[in-house]
């Protein structure tokens, strides 16, 4: 493979490369997985884990390359690897972030663009360890209904480019979004080696309670917090009880659920197999069953419910069912209205990304 130095050109940002490193102190040298960034305060970041590279190192030469080379990526060994996962100066620990021992919330638009840049080299790598280009890129269609059209783009490239351009267009934080969700599903069924726990962990953030503020505006967030701070105000208690105070919408109406397209790896996933592992509402009509496995996500799986023969001849109504599934029985509520069955585990589920 042919080497190139920096100083003649830098690799696409976000896709990993093996770099040559020498060490600015003793000279020695090795080679490494690493990913250009465009951050201010940061150039390259190690594919494995998506820290910093130490600044006891420099980039002498990079290449192309898929395989990770056998020598040990120089990480700062100060840096803790297990939870909880530190995100800029925030920490992130069972999907909640906090700093300073305060939980804080991504509000707007401008925040969740930041979130996903400080965590996008960990992400792309996992995806990139888990899909390749015959996957497909995500496209839009009607009715917030996504498809993957193959066009040689791999989907951690894709990936790197909606994070580089979130302030541009709306879409690209859906794309975001739906990809981190389709991280988290596949690693959950179908667990691939060398993908970083932080990475599923900032996924998962990203897919739920980020993504809320995706397409909330800051100026519409400082909108809504003054009006907030005037509602409950002398005057605007007095003006919300004879109607005449003003009304601000909600800045986070924007991020509406959507169907993501099922991976060709996933098209295997039963309703009761998504509906066991994530708590989440099942609905089946017309031998098609989706799954709502995310606040914001939906995806079709195969219909394994409608021939059981414990829903068979169920009339319109709300009942609870044991059925079961791979050797083990649950309780469900059911929900049934003509040909539409709802389904919903009860207690002793785990919730789903959120």
């Amino acid at each position: 493979m042919a080497w190139i130095k920096p100083q003649e050109r830098y690799p696409t940002v976000g896709k990993p490369v093996v770099c040559r490193l020498r060490h600015c102190t003793t000279g020695a040298t090795l080679e490494s997985r690493l990913i250009k960034v465009d951050e201010s305060d940061c150039t390259w970041r190690v594919a494995d884990d998506g820290y910093e590279l130490s600044y006891d190192w420099d980039v002498v030469e990079w290449a192309d390359h898929i395989h990770a080379p056998a020598q040990v990526s120089p990480r700062p060994a100060e840096v803790p690897l297990e939870s909880p996962i530190q995100v800029g100066k925030a920490i992130l620990a069972d999907n909640t972030l906090t700093y300073a021992g305060t939980v804080i919330e991504i509000r707007s638009s401008a925040e969740f663009a930041a979130y996903a840049r400080n965590t996008a080299a960990v992400v792309s790598t996992a995806l990139a360890r888990i899909f390749d280009e015959l996957t497909g890129e995500l496209w839009l269609g009607e009715n917030q209904s996504w498809e993957l059209d193959v066009t040689g783009v791999a989907p951690w490239q894709q990936y790197s480019a909606a994070v580089q351009l979130l302030d541009e267009a709306p879409v690209h934080a859906d794309v975001v979004a739906g990809w981190c969700a389709l991280l988290c599903l596949h690693q959950r069924f179908l667990p691939a080696n060398g993908v970083e726990p932080k990475a599923i962990a900032f996924a998962a953030y990203l897919a739920s309670k980020a993504y809320k503020a995706a397409h909330a505006s800051p100026d519409a967030v400082r909108a809504w917090d003054e009006y907030q701070a005037w509602a409950t105000s002398t005057e605007g208690v007095i003006a919300s009880m004879d109607g005449s105070g003003p009304r601000e919408p909600t800045p986070w109406e924007g991020a509406v659920p959507s169907l993501l397209p099922t991976p060709v790896s996933l098209r295997h996933l039963t309703a009761l197999d998504l509906a066991n592992a994530y708590g989440c509402d099942t609905i089946v009509k017309g031998g098609q069953a989706f799954s709502c496995f995310s606040q914001y996500h939906s995806i079709q799986c195969v219909d394994n419910v409608t021939t059981d023969e414990r829903l068979t001849g169920k009339g319109p109504g709300h009942f609870s069912v044991m059925l079961q599934h791979l050797g083990t029985e649950r309780q469900f509520r059911v929900s049934v209205e003509g040909e539409c069955f709802t389904l919903r585990p009860m207690a002793n589920n785990p919730p789903g990304l959120e």
